[in-house]
This record gives C-alpha cells, sequence and structure tokens, in this order.
C-alpha cells in the first residue's frame, strides 16, 4: 500500500514499524520533540488530544477533499475531532465481541453462554476439567479493560455508562456491580493465576492454541484466528457479550470505536499533499484491513467481501448493534486514564477491594 501510494503522488517515504505500545510511546516522543514524520499514525480522543492541544497536528479540515467527505460514514471521524475540526482519517472501526472455540465447547458439551449465570456455569465446568475458561493478558491493562468495560455496560446500560465517564460519577450501583462481577470471574479461577504478569501476547497465547475456550477483545481478533500460527481456524464463532439484566442492556448494546488514524504534523513542508497522501492511506488501507478481516470500514465504499468468515460474523454484530459504547480508555481523558488502568489492575490482582475501585475511580481527576 506505501508503495502504491509512492507511485500514485510520486513521492518517496520510509516507513517506521514497531509494535502498538512501544509505538505509542516513540510517537510521543516524537511529538513533543518535533522529529514526528509528515505523516503518522495515532489513536482517538484521549491520546490523540494532546497533540491537538499542543497544535502539533494539522487540522485536516481546512485541506480534506470532497471525496473523503462524502465517502466516510457519518460519525466516524469523531474520535479524532475537536470542536468541528478532523486531525486524523481512520482506517477502521472496530468492536467488542466474545470469540469462543466452538470445538472446545462441543467436546464438553456445552453450549456458548448468553446470561452471565451461563458464564459462570460455562467457566466452572472449564475449570472443573483442569481448563482455564478465559483468556487475557493483563500487564497489558488494556485487554483487561475489554472484559470489565463491557460488564459496566451490561451492570449500568450506554446512557448511565457515558454521563459517569463525562461526570467522573460511577456512584450508581451498577459500577459496584461490575467490579464486584469481574471479582467473581478471577476468584473462580476463570482467568490464569499469573494473568497479571502476562504480555498481551503471552496472555492470549492459549486461546490461539486452541487450549483456553474464550477471550472478549476486539474484532481484529478475527484476522489473528487465521494467522498461519494460529492453531484454531475455523473453529472460533464469535458472539455478543453475556447480558446480565436485559431491562438495563441488551446483547447488541456493544463496547468499541475507532482504531487507529491517520494524522499529518503541522510542520509538514506541504500540507496539501501530506493530506492527500494521507486521505489515500486511510481509504485504501481500510479496503485492505476489511478484506483481511483485521476492520471495520468507517467508508461507504468499503468492500461488501471477505474470505474470513469469522470476521463477516463480527462485522454483522456491528450492524445489529443496538448502541455502542467507546472503551474507557479511548474516551477518558488522559490523566484519568491511567488512574483508571492502574485501579483496576490493583482490583484484578486482589490488591484493592470493589468499593475502593469505585472510590477510586469517583476521585478522578484531569
Amino acid at each position: 500500500m506505501i508503495a502504491d501510494a509512492e507511485k500514485e503522488f510520486n513521492v518517496t517515504s520510509k516507513v517506521d514499524t514497531e509494535e502498538a505500545e512501544p509505538y505509542k510511546t516513540k510517537i510521543i516522543a516524537a511529538v513533543s520533540a518535533d522529529t514526528a514524520p509528515d505523516i503518522f499514525i495515532t489513536w482517538g480522543r484521549s491520546f490523540i488530544r494532546p497533540f491537538i492541544d499542543a497544535g502539533k497536528l494539522l487540522n485536516l479540515s481546512d485541506y480534506m477533499s470532497e471525496d473523503i467527505k462524502n465517502n466516510v460514514i457519518s460519525g466516524s471521524f469523531s474520535e479524532f475531532s475537536l470542536d468541528g475540526s478532523v486531525y486524523a482519517f481512520t482506517d477502521a472501526n472496530a468492536i467488542g465481541a466474545l470469540f469462543c472455540n466452538q470445538e472446545m465447547f462441543d467436546k464438553y458439551g456445552l453450549k456458548i453462554p448468553t446470561t452471565w449465570d451461563e458464564l459462570i456455569a460455562v467457566c466452572q465446568a472449564f475449570i472443573d476439567q483442569g481448563i482455564t475458561p478465559l483468556a487475557v493478558g493483563a500487564k497489558d491493562t488494556w485487554t483487561l479493560a475489554m472484559y470489565h468495560d463491557i460488564i459496566a455496560l451490561r451492570c449500568v446500560g450506554p446512557e448511565k455508562l457515558k454521563t459517569a465517564i463525562d461526570t467522573s460519577d460511577f456512584s450508581d450501583p451498577g459500577f459496584l456491580e461490575a467490579a464486584t462481577k469481574l471479582r467473581q470471574l478471577v476468584d473462580m479461577g476463570a482467568f490464569d493465576k499469573g494473568a497479571l504478569a502476562f504480555t498481551r501476547d503471552e496472555g492470549e497465547a492459549g486461546f490461539y492454541a486452541g487450549t483456553i475456550p474464550m477471550m472478549q477483545q476486539g474484532s481484529w481478533t478475527a484476522a489473528r484466528v487465521y494467522k498461519d500460527t494460529s492453531m484454531v481456524a475455523g473453529k472460533i464463532v464469535s458472539v455478543p457479550f453475556p447480558v446480565i439484566n436485559e431491562a438495563v442492556c441488551g446483547a447488541y448494546d456493544l463496547t468499541g470505536g475507532g482504531q487507529t488514524a491517520y494524522a499529518v504534523n503541522a510542520k509538514t513542508s506541504d500540507p496539501e499533499l501530506a493530506v492527500v497522501v494521507a486521505e489515500y492511506l486511510a481509504q485504501h488501507i481500510s479496503a485492505a484491513k476489511f478484506s483481511a478481516g483485521g476492520g471495520i470500514s468507517p467508508y461507504k465504499d468499503a468492500p461488501t467481501e471477505t474470505s474470513n468468515e469469522l470476521f463477516m460474523n463480527t462485522f454483522k454484530m456491528a450492524q445489529n448493534a443496538t448502541s455502542l459504547s467507546i472503551w474507557w480508555d479511548t474516551y477518558l481523558p488522559a490523566a484519568k486514564k491511567t488512574v483508571y488502568l492502574n485501579k483496576l489492575q490493583e482490583l484484578f490482582g486482589g490488591m484493592i477491594t470493589p468499593e475502593e475501585y469505585i472510590q477510586a475511580l469517583n476521585e478522578m481527576t484531569e
């Protein structure tokens, strides 16, 4: 895709690749030092906001073409915008889903859970067989947040969730219920006892090896399931996370948000050209991600077919969503995000109680 862009616009590029977390550290330092490249990948809301506030990013609304304005699905740039101005072009949207190894469920005569009580029963059944039911690498706390955020959504509903995050008021009893339910999973042994020390890849290795039956993760998981190193291709299904109280939150009230996006350095020597190239990359990489099962396209001219059946099923879940609540670590401002993730790790590790966790959330400040 980069080579295609070079030919299309007669430009040369220098590509630097990193895993997500090391890249985030590197790009934050580069932006702060005014050494960031002309075009670079960013994430939404709490990640991109400091760049915007510091004047480090080009306001793309001043340069973006009518083509991309007409092509983007309404709201898809919202996580990368401020006061009506767009600062990055996203290449994919995503939703959270419960990925289940159907082969393992069939082997032990179990049904994929649709309610919390069924989830607890299924977890216990696997534990009784000596199997860890749920995969997570809690050292990379955002993977743990995948579980917490959907449980919290299930306990309070999308409207109360957004209000609580906006106001830092988590006094609704549903948030304590969610923290307690997460601890219930930990205490029963649903996660590996060493999960707090596992990176994402370490914590999820058992899922991709076919030894852990369930994992709450983003829709990009569909692409990872079909990687050459995966042993579970064709064995995984995706479903909404089980319902806790139907009257509060239904099965198709989902978590999710934008994935990555392409920003332009405010100091670029040729803003018009940089924006055109960023538009090209975002839209073409979006199409490639969809075809490979790696992301839900935010553009109207997206492909309609993919060979990845798991991704297509997950995509249909997104189409049926009755609401979409943005993941907390994407939505929260940077300072609050840090408190949230740190306290979530402490809750998971048993260092604080659910009550102390809620108290910490209520005391978060900018």
